[in-house]
């Protein structure tokens, strides 16, 4: 029985690229494929017979059925797949009695591709206005609405939602080094290839030969990493993070004993305890400076302890106080909504 491949080449075929399944069915030839196929010079690279496909459907495709009943042919389908012309050569050749196989060439990342060519026309001239009279400035606010939107579909349980939620984020970093690009900063690659060599560099136990015997190892060493990096300079903290991630980074980064609190679990529970004595005296006494004051340590000492005990702190807040908001605003509270 002859055999026809439907090959949807994926839309990063628009550069050049064909994961290792795709290469193998188009190697051997035959191979046909839509006239002015961006994939043209590369399939005449690596197949022996190639032959673009010109005219209307159905008699143009005759040569592809023809070379499928005497063996095997392929055919590529335009970037991104064209549905119609994949169903009407199935049918025709399933109509012959061919054996008909689809290989999709998918490859992880191929539609980052897409995205990056997708802002720089959103951008070029005769592109959209909007996007292109955009600054990093004037990003900001969406950058930072997009992060807390991850958050919120974090926070529920939406796995659909995050992933369109996690795409805007993902637009936002694109946005920017579009932006940069164009001002000769830097580009997309730039902050991919940094992202890559970082992530290298602070895994040793991963690309190395360094061990890491469990989670703590990691974050461990990779703190150790980056103070090296730095010449053993902390760094510069994010400071419009919320004030619980705040206090989270700079306890990571300084310890405990900056503060001169306990180092165990056990301790800062009952540290706390006596701070919420202090607090309620001053509280009593109308001493408002010196409330405030305990306040900021219950909310430090409760980082710290949080952090020990794996949890937390800034999600666990926001998903309880959000729970009572949905519950007292809709009147489950026992109130009139």
């Amino acid at each position: 029985m002859g055999r026809l491949i439907l090959l949807d080449p994926g839309p990063a075929s628009r550069y050049g690229l064909l994961n290792v399944e795709a290469w193998r069915a188009v190697e051997g030839g035959p191979v046909f494929f839509p006239a002015g196929h961006p994939m043209a010079e590369a399939l005449r690279r690596v197949s022996a017979e190639v032959q673009e496909v010109e005219g209307s459907p159905p008699l143009a495709w005759r040569p592809v059925l023809d070379r499928a009943r005497a063996g095997v042919a392929v055919f590529v389908l335009p970037p991104g797949g064209d549905p119609e012309t994949a169903r009407g050569l199935a049918r025709l050749a399933a109509g012959e009695g061919l054996e008909v196989e689809a290989v999709f060439s998918g490859a992880p990342g191929e539609f980052l591709l897409e995205l990056v060519a997708t802002m720089a026309k959103l951008r070029a001239p005769g592109g959209c206005p909007w996007d292109r009279e955009q600054t990093h400035e004037s990003l900001a606010r969406y950058l930072a609405e997009e992060a807390a939107e991850v958050l919120d579909a974090i926070a529920r349980g939406e796995r659909e939602h995050l992933a369109e939620e996690l795409g805007d984020l993902l637009l936002q970093v694109v946005f920017h080094s579009e932006i940069a690009a164009e001002e000769g900063a830097f580009d997309i690659d730039r902050v991919a290839r940094a992202t890559v060599e970082k992530l290298v560099r602070r895994h040793p136990h991963v690309f190395g030969e360094a061990v890491a015997r469990s989670p703590e190892d990691v974050v461990a060493r990779w703190e150790v990493l980056k103070a090296e990096e730095r010449g053993g300079h902390p760094g510069d903290l994010p400071t419009s993070l919320s004030a619980l991630y705040l206090a989270e980074k700079v306890l990571r980064r300084l310890g405990s004993s900056a503060f001169g609190f306990p180092d165990d679990a056990v301790r800062t529970g009952a540290a706390l305890a006596e701070i919420a004595v202090r607090l309620n005296q001053a509280v009593a006494g109308g001493r408002g400076e010196e409330a405030a004051d305990g306040l900021v340590q219950v909310a430090l000492l409760s980082t710290w302890l949080a952090q020990m005990l794996g949890v937390d702190l800034e999600q666990l807040l926001r998903r309880r106080v959000l729970e009572v908001w949905r519950r007292e605003s809709s009147g489950e509270g026992g109130r009139e909504p």
